[in-house]
């Protein structure tokens, strides 16, 4: 039997051997570094992913760009409709008055002023009266109350006329507005509105309407009236609703006069008589600034 146990010892070997072979081969695999594509694919790769970082970093900068616009815009929103604080009087402002004004109510960004003075009612703006206001960075709000109606296409070219007329004795420049004083108790028709504002229309100034525009009432009726078909678009001063007299601190929070549709209503009168100093208080938008002097 020694071939029989040759041949065994034999086949062992080879068994054994090739068992190890296989154990190599596996540890081998295991053990080789993976495989990395042709450099070409590597490149295609890098390619791929720096167009997408570049489109991501686009995207973000065109983000970016639209949020700064957006917040651009609002900004610009927000300053063209900023509310301004001022005041109206019959009174001269003198340092003393103008004193007594910021002292008790504060610092008014806009006076209204009447331009000439109108017997046991208002007493006229003067030069030194500008001079102050403006030295004190106020700016002036100009009031024409001649009248005592407002009636007529006539009259009302007639009264701008001669409200022109002050405007340019004082010296007021291009592009003020003239506002026309129509209290509640005058009688108004459009016809005066319009004759107002084709006057002004050909002269150096902005026409501007002071008054009660509440709905129903007569002057905004005369309003609608007079602007229909027209490309007039005067400003307007509306004092209703008037809610009393404030500080500069304790001003309405919000600008709601009473005013038509559509308009340039860019000025609120919201409190009258004072108890200390002689002024009304009101409200404007900043947008005012364009038509004040």
């Amino acid at each position: 039997m020694p071939n029989s146990r040759l041949w065994y010892l034999i086949i062992s070997l080879l068994v054994a051997f090739a068992l190890l072979f296989t154990i190599g081969l596996i540890y081998h695999k295991h053990k080789q570094p993976q495989s990395h594509p042709p450099k070409s694919e590597q490149n295609r790769d890098k390619t791929e992913n720096k167009n997408k970082k570049n489109h991501q970093d686009n995207k973000h900068g065109q983000n970016q760009k639209n949020k700064d616009q957006n917040k651009n815009q609002d900004q610009q929103k927000s300053d063209k409709n900023r509310v301004l604080w001022g005041v109206d009087t019959a009174s001269r402002v003198t340092e003393s008055f103008y004193q007594c004004v910021a002292d008790h109510y504060g610092q008014p960004v806009v006076w209204g002023r009447y331009m000439k003075s109108t017997e046991d009612v208002s007493l006229g703006l003067t030069k030194e009266e500008i001079s102050l206001i403006h030295e004190k960075g106020g700016k002036i709000l100009l009031l024409y109350n001649h009248l005592d109606s407002a009636t007529g296409y006539k009259d009302g070219k007639a009264e701008a006329e001669t409200a022109i007329s002050f405007a340019k004795d004082l010296g007021a420049p291009e592009g003020t507005a003239l506002f026309a004083d129509i209290e509640p108790v005058f009688p108004v028709d459009a016809e005066f509105i319009r004759g107002w504002m084709d006057k002004m229309a050909s002269s150096p100034y902005k026409a501007g309407f002071y008054g009660d525009f509440s709905k129903g009432g007569s002057l905004r009726e005369a309003y609608h009236a007079a602007i229909k078909d027209t490309n007039h678009k005067p400003v307007l001063w509306s004092f209703q609703p008037r809610i009393g007299i404030t500080s500069k601190a304790n001003a309405p929070n919000h600008f709601h006069p009473a005013a038509p549709e559509p308009a340039n209503t860019l000025a609120w009168q919201y409190g009258i008589d004072a108890e200390q100093c002689n002024i009304d208080t009101d409200l404007v938008l900043s947008d005012i600034s364009k038509y004040l002097w």
